[in-house]
């Protein structure tokens, strides 16, 4: 039953980015059309068919390879690399699953968390692979960092006030004694 949510949301994570890509390259193709002097419905026509063509045939493309990239990310069950795939395959023996059944989902949450961590993220090896290759990854590295920055400081600043001016609601953390 998890591998079939699994797969339901590798699917919709998949399409989601695909058309996405999709729109991203026909607003690429008209504004190239419109620059060289082609009419707006000339510039509409060539948007439409490089959309056509990445959602109607996907197979083997950039587009593909990356959306289904982004549908293992958006599940966490992306590829472990180095120690984390040690890891992975010493755990797959019966008797140790079950004092850990889940290894790839937990490890790559926290590789994403890391990631995303406001200059902590810096020392990941893809997220400053992200942030030298220029362009788009670029954009994207820092839009996570910047994300995850302006939800810690809204966090921060909800617990320090007490959620603005009620002061009925404050949060504490005493705990079990």
């Amino acid at each position: 039953f998890l591998m079939a949510g699994d797969e339901f949301f590798k699917s919709m994570g998949y399409r989601a980015t695909l058309h996405k890509q999709a729109e991203f390259e026909a607003k690429k193709a008209k504004e190239i059309a419109l620059r060289n002097g082609e009419s707006a419905d000339e510039a509409n026509a060539k948007a439409a068919e490089v959309r056509a063509k990445i959602l109607d045939n996907p197979a083997g493309t950039v587009e593909s390879l990356t959306a289904q990239e982004a549908s293992r990310e958006l599940t966490m069950t992306s590829e472990l690399t180095g120690i984390f795939r040690s890891l992975q395959t010493t755990f797959n023996y019966p008797i140790l699953k079950q004092f850990l059944p889940f290894v790839t989902a937990p490890i790559n949450e926290f590789r994403n968390t890391f990631q995303r961590m406001p200059l902590i993220g810096f020392a990941s090896p893809k997220m400053a692979s992200d942030l030298l290759a220029g362009g788009r990854r670029t954009d994207v590295a820092l839009a996570k960092q910047t994300t995850a920055a302006g939800i810690a400081a809204l966090t921060v600043s909800m617990v320090g006030t007490g959620f603005g001016n009620d002061e009925k609601v404050v949060i504490t953390g005493a705990g079990p004694k």
